[in-house]
């Protein structure tokens, strides 16, 4: 999803799973048109999700997958703006203090449910 938002001449993007195409292009649309958000604000906020949960170079988080984690960072996508933006240009790549706490806000926004409304209450 990422690669349609941020690679110029790509307009359109497939995946192959099992013996069926995906339309990624497509998906990012019908979300942003559900969300009600920029497909660009998603797709950043979708690879960040998909980073801080753990991938090949990140461990995963505990009991907290990526459902979880995709789910909240497409419902609150416009507060992780900082974070989804980093990285995005050769300018983004300085880790500043908004994109750190947002980062924190993130992980605590997995763990925080309706039992505990504060993270030292775990």
């Amino acid at each position: 999803m990422y690669h349609v938002c941020h690679l110029p001449p790509v307009t359109e993007l497939w995946i192959q799973k099992q013996d069926s195409y995906l339309p990624v292009h497509e998906l990012l649309l019908l979300m942003s048109e559900k969300y009600h958000r920029d497909m660009s604000v998603l797709a950043g906020a979708l690879m960040n999700a998909y980073v801080l949960t753990g991938c090949d170079s990140v461990s995963n988080l505990y009991h907290r997958g990526k459902r979880k984690a995709a789910k909240l960072a497409l419902q609150q996508a416009d507060t992780f703006t900082h974070m989804a933006e980093f990285g995005t240009n050769a300018d983004s790549l300085t880790v500043t203090e908004n994109v750190v706490s947002e980062g924190r806000d993130f992980i605590v926004g997995l763990y925080v449910n309706e039992k505990f409304g504060d993270l030292n209450l775990l």
